[in-house]
């Protein structure tokens, strides 16, 4: 039978008479330091766990977001580390309640439709026009800045330990598809350990752990849904609508909050508004035409309103809560 190292190491360093008695006590010992450890560090400042459950979406209205591509911008993991960020994002924006997500099929066929690759998705000018397409009112995109693997070994009298690291950075931005101002920009490393440790042979050495890569990945975006869905809260919901004839039909239903019986303003869109300053877009000059009443539902992403005071707009309108009062 073949002898673990360290047992050799150990016969050489011990005298004939005490080695059985030490080895006894050894194996002993063994049998309560031979174990794995696993610790996974989030990105600093993030967000206690169970927090981001606790989140509360403002007014009760969900705004719609589509998550574009995430780049992986590192030598590892080629597209695959890229696609796992931007499935965990997704997830955890979903999670918080607060959204109406674009679903990935109706995404991928506007950018294949559009002759837009993913990388198009991820530049700044192509990120609204993307979103002007799903219907979105916000986008988020990023990349995978840094991500790396390493494992350190060492020996000792009586034991031998491996430990594996993963090490991760990304970056996200939140982009308000109607100006194409980027609206948060967030930053997050995580990182991720598991040590073997074995003694006289007997415990676990460990094989790659590919677990941690996720964890890692995954610790680094800790917090950043939350602080998302907080950030987009502060922009007051609205939606658009096509008119025929004397009824109004919205697209947003039951999955953004939209219920029969709600009224909703509505007005015209007029002129683009830019900074004197920067130059920048502010937003459109608006009209208000009416107050309308929801008077049944289109499926989950659909309403028809009728009018109930002023007029309807001749084709499209920007359709918007009712002011609360005070």
């Amino acid at each position: 039978m073949k002898m673990p190292a360290p047992f050799f190491r150990f016969r050489k360093r011990c005298s004939p008479v005490f080695s059985p008695a030490i080895i006894m006590l050894a194996a002993m010992v063994a049998s309560s330091l031979a174990e794995s450890e696993h610790v996974v560090k989030q990105n600093a400042g993030a967000f206690e766990e169970g927090q981001q459950s606790s989140v509360i979406c403002a007014g009760g209205l969900k705004h719609r977001v589509a998550v574009l591509s995430i780049v992986n911008r590192t030598t590892y993991g080629q597209e695959r580390i890229g696609n796992a960020v931007k499935d965990m994002l997704t997830t955890e924006v979903s999670k918080t309640g607060c959204f109406v997500l674009v679903e990935r099929d109706q995404l991928e066929k506007t950018l294949n439709e559009q002759s837009l690759g993913q990388s198009g998705a991820m530049d700044s000018t192509f990120a609204p026009r993307v979103g002007k397409l799903v219907g979105a009112e916000f986008v988020l995109f990023g990349s995978v800045s840094q991500f790396g693997v390493r494992t350190e070994a060492s020996e000792s009298f009586f034991s031998d330990s491996k430990t594996q690291f993963a090490d991760a950075a990304v970056d996200i931005k939140l982009m308000n598809v109607e100006t194409g101002e980027i609206a948060l920009s967030l930053s997050g490393t995580g990182h991720a350990k598991r040590k073997f440790t074995s003694v006289l042979g007997i415990g676990s050495t460990g094989g790659y752990d590919e677990a941690l890569e996720s964890q890692a990945l995954r610790s680094s975006l800790a917090g950043f849904a939350a602080r998302i869905a907080a950030e987009v809260g502060k922009s007051p919901w609205m939606c658009y609508a096509m008119v025929r004839g004397e009824q109004l039909y919205l697209d947003a239903g039951s999955r953004s909050g939209v219920a029969a019986g709600q009224q909703y303003e509505i007005f015209t869109k007029g002129d683009a508004i830019y900074s004197p300053t920067t130059g920048a877009l502010l937003g459109y000059d608006e009209m208000k035409m009416g107050v309308v009443q929801v008077d049944r539902m289109l499926g989950t992403d659909g309403a028809i309103a009728i009018l109930v005071s002023g007029k309807l707009p001749e084709k499209q309108a920007i359709v918007r809560r009712l002011p609360d009062k005070h």
